[in-house]
């Protein structure tokens, strides 16, 4: 069996989506310019690999997951369903073509990245973020393993361990330094259009090859 990971955010998609959901939140006037460049902060953070999930779990669940319902979500979806990279579209078709199984993989958070996966990708395989709930109220904390780093590692391996599989061949693409563990776990790993520092990491990282669109 092969099995194709696929990061999400400037993998598949040409932006980072919670970074461009606060851009559309902020335009239309639903959260403020300060909590605007407050995620932009933790979003630094992530792209140097230090970002504290469970604080921006907090910040988001506070400022976007009570602010937001389907209706917007939806606005949302569809203002972005453009917003992808065509060479890696046209990768994860030719994966699908040979009936490979695709997953994508993300540290996004399940109620904004479950929507895009599914609309624009038409993948309904999506390992991600979620929140714990406790008597219908959401819980500014994440539900299991957080879906970064060496926890992209772990979720995979319970999601075959859940569906049966023990042998398989395994493709990763990602852009980013969070998914090292992953692209090292991988049979076929490989960076698309690398932050700095993975891309400092494939000057010693031969396994990892590289891809420039």
């Amino acid at each position: 069996m092969k099995i194709a990971l696929f990061d999400l955010d400037k993998t598949l998609l040409s932006i980072d989506c919670e970074k461009y959901l606060f851009i559309y939140l902020q335009k239309k006037n639903i959260v403020s310019k300060k909590i605007l460049n407050d995620n932009e902060k933790f979003y630094k953070d992530y792209e140097n690999g230090v970002l504290n999930i469970e604080l921006y779990t907090e910040f988001f669940v506070k400022n976007i997951v009570y602010n937001i319902n389907k209706k917007i979500l939806l606005k949302f979806v569809n203002s972005i369903r453009k917003m992808y990279i065509t060479e890696m579209m046209n990768i994860l078709k030719l994966h699908k073509k040979k009936k490979h199984k695709c997953i994508i993989t993300t540290s996004s958070y399940k109620k904004i990245s479950n929507p895009i996966c599914k609309k624009i990708f038409k993948i309904k395989d999506i390992l991600s973020n979620d929140f714990i709930r406790k008597d219908d109220v959401i819980k500014p904390k994440i539900k299991g393993t957080p879906n970064i780093g060496y926890g992209k590692v772990k979720n995979f391996k319970k999601w075959k361990k859940k569906n049966g599989i023990k042998k398989c061949k395994t493709f990763f693409y990602s852009d980013s330094i969070n998914d090292l563990p992953l692209l090292n776990y991988s049979n076929y790993p490989y960076a698309v259009n690398p932050d700095k520092k993975l891309l400092d990491e494939l000057k010693k990282n031969k396994k990892i090859k590289l891809l420039i669109f």
